[in-house]
């Protein structure tokens, strides 16, 4: 089954490049489906060692043929959502996201004052000794990471990811724009999420990376080539000291440089595993089938909520009534909203499909900046949506939907679009 499907995918993401020329959240989301579908497929003749439901080692997760078919659902879903629409050459894309600097450089100000204004509540809030060092994992990146734990330092703390990615974007354009002053500024926002993504032996480090790979490799005219390959470099090296910080129980700015030595020392063993860790997303969505989950419907209700936990006290009902895999393995986004109800799924679905398609019409109507960073982080929203529960990951995808749907609403074109598509 695994090669008929991958054939049928492979089909119509050709099909899908024939009409939409520019590197999409389409062409991503697709090829982490097939690496995921390959490394699923494949788990039980790699050494790959992961904690099963019931808490036990074992060489692999649960694999059967409806995990197969669960992705290959969300590919055509995803390539439906791409339907009608054709977008210029990815050359003319880029010529068109060029000229879209010179139109966004007055809001680089602002925004750079916004996140500078969100990093020093975060900074000044935080637990300085647990930044220091601390043996619980992801504890900087929850509230009990604060020093100052109330409603406004909680939802900075919860926008921390949107904030450092804002930041990555704002640095790529301020520098393709000459403008090196803010680029300063982005940068400083940029290293500070870095260092606690870092010390926190999370994925966020890496998503930063990322991004500004993904827009550099947009925007920039000198030196594209260097920076995407650095910034990729990066991004793997933050993923390689994740999975040691991890194994070693320790976190903190304190043990950055002997996670760092032994990093350089393991990385070609940590590189399989930064594979596994990769596609680990579509063991845990199936493994969790298992547990044939039950949620209350006050939790099906939140995980929709865009609130912070301080308002809607989420928290609280999740530590209660959350169903894990794991003390350390916690129930998919997808996994869930299947448990959740057929409405549920389909809404959910149809929230991805929506942010593809008004992404890739951002970038017909040349608002190619905008779509490069609401598409990238589309899929970073996905991958999470693999291996996090609906509350991670939903509220940064009603941002998205606002964000574009404010752009194409109140923005002017670039040009005539490009984009020939019945929406």
């Amino acid at each position: 089954m695994i090669w008929t499907l991958l054939a049928i995918e492979g089909l119509l993401l050709i099909e899908a490049r024939r009409r939409i020329r520019l590197l999409s959240v389409f062409d991503l989301i697709a090829l982490y489906i097939l690496a995921c579908q390959l490394a699923y497929y494949l788990a039980p003749f790699m050494p790959i060692v992961d904690i099963n439901a019931a808490g036990q080692l074992r060489s692999h997760l649960h694999f059967n043929d409806e995990g197969l078919l669960l992705y290959f659902f969300i590919f055509v879903c995803c390539h439906a959502a791409t339907l009608g629409l054709t977008i210029a050459p990815a050359q003319d894309a880029i010529g068109l996201g060029r000229q879209a600097i010179a139109r966004q450089e007055r809001w680089l100000g602002p925004v750079l004052s916004t996140c500078i204004g969100l990093a020093l509540v975060n900074m000044a809030s935080i637990d300085a000794e647990a930044l220091w060092y601390n043996n619980r994992y992801l504890m900087l990146s929850s509230t009990t990471g604060l020093a100052i734990d109330n409603g406004v330092t909680a939802l900075v703390q919860a926008l921390s990811l949107f904030i450092g990615v804002i930041a990555g974007f704002g640095l790529v354009v301020a520098m393709c724009s000459g403008r090196r002053g803010l680029a300063l500024g982005f940068a400083i926002v940029v290293l500070w999420y870095l260092l606690m993504g870092l010390a926190n032996a999370g994925r966020a480090a890496a998503v930063y990376c990322f991004v500004i790979a993904a827009v550099a490799g947009v925007m920039a005219q000198r030196h594209r080539a260097a920076v995407v390959v650095g910034a990729v470099g990066l991004a793997l090296l933050a993923l390689l000291m994740a999975l040691s910080g991890r194994a070693s129980g320790e976190f903190g700015i304190a043990v950055l440089p002997g996670t760092f030595t032994a990093t350089i020392a393991a990385a070609p063993e940590l590189l399989l595993a930064v594979f596994g860790n990769l596609t680990q997303g579509i063991f845990v969505t199936n493994d969790g089938f298992l547990l044939n989950p039950q949620h209350p419907e006050l939790y099906k209700l939140l995980s929709f909520s865009p609130l912070p936990s301080a308002l809607d006290g989420f928290d609280e009902i999740r530590r209660i009534q959350g169903v894990r895999l794991h003390d350390w393995v916690p129930m998919s986004a997808i996994t869930e909203v299947i448990a959740f109800g057929p409405l549920h799924a389909a809404a959910a679905m149809l929230s991805l499909m929506l942010g593809m398609r008004l992404s890739l019409l951002a970038a017909g109507r040349g608002h190619v900046l905008v779509s490069v960073l609401a598409g990238t982080w589309i899929f970073l929203i996905f991958v999470q949506a693999s291996a996090y529960p609906l509350r991670n990951v939903f509220r940064q995808e009603l941002m998205i939907l606002a964000l574009l749907s404010v752009v194409l609403w109140f923005g002017r074109p670039a040009r005539a679009a490009s984009t020939a598509a019945a929406t």
